[in-house]
């Protein structure tokens, strides 16, 4: 938009930023202006973004939202699990897929471990920041979890994200299933306003300066209403 707003102004810059002896298409790789036209001013590519429901990597987000939809459905206690098999697609499985181990950064063994996402809702009911903590990556009961689970792939070259699913093996001898088709945030299976609320609650009350329950409605306010706040100098008052 200020790009824009300069050329408006007759405000010029570099003719051949791209296609130049020095430009982009040089120094990097050969590039397709039609493919960056094409579309212009009816596709949006803002439109395509990704709302995060957990903290953790994009391609363990299916198989989290099937277990979280999983135990809402049929609540069942640790001790009832007798194995686990996560099912994602070939395209998860090199980033979340290999057996899991909290050595030596169990924040991000955490992060990128299918097996530890879903031992995490089942014995917990979420996976947010404070399921990242050293603590909660090393706890012991998770690792029993993980330990009476495997992965399992299934799904074509088109599969990316989703789909996802998890049976939970019981120790009466039933198996409870649940599948998770699209990836929760997108466009298409959007966030509820509940669950954008938790996230950023979840986030403003961690880190280096926390904000307090009520610091954090503020500034949510303050972020949902910034189109009328008359002075941007105002938008942290009783917040920082």
């Amino acid at each position: 938009m200020q790009a824009a707003q300069l050329a408006a102004d007759g405000i010029t810059g570099p003719e051949a930023a791209f296609e130049g002896r020095y430009g982009f298409y040089a120094m990097y790789e050969d590039g397709d202006p039609a493919i960056a036209l094409q579309g212009l001013g009816q596709r949006f590519e803002h439109g395509e973004v990704i709302f995060k429901k957990f903290p953790t990597c994009a391609c363990g987000h299916a198989a989290s939202q099937a277990a979280l939809e999983l135990i809402a459905r049929t609540p069942v206690q640790p001790e009832q699990i007798a194995g686990i098999v996560i099912t994602i697609t070939p395209y998860m499985n090199p980033l979340v897929g290999s057996p899991f181990s909290p050595d030596p950064n169990p924040q991000v063994a955490a992060q990128f471990s299918v097996q530890y996402h879903v031992a995490s809702v089942l014995l917990r009911g979420r996976l947010g920041l404070a399921e990242l903590d050293a603590d909660s990556v090393r706890d012991p009961v998770i690792a029993a979890l993980v330990a009476r689970s495997r992965v399992e792939l299934s799904g074509g070259p088109d599969d990316r994200l989703s789909p996802a699913a998890v049976a939970l093996h019981l120790t009466d001898g039933s198996i409870l299933r649940q599948a998770c088709r699209r990836l929760p945030g997108t466009r298409e299976t959007p966030l509820s306003a509940d669950e954008h609320a938790a996230k950023f609650a979840d986030v403003t009350s961690r880190g280096v300066y926390p904000l307090s329950g009520e610091q954090g409605r503020l500034l949510r306010a303050r972020v949902d209403g910034v189109a009328a706040l008359a002075d941007m100098a105002a938008f942290f008052d009783g917040i920082v």
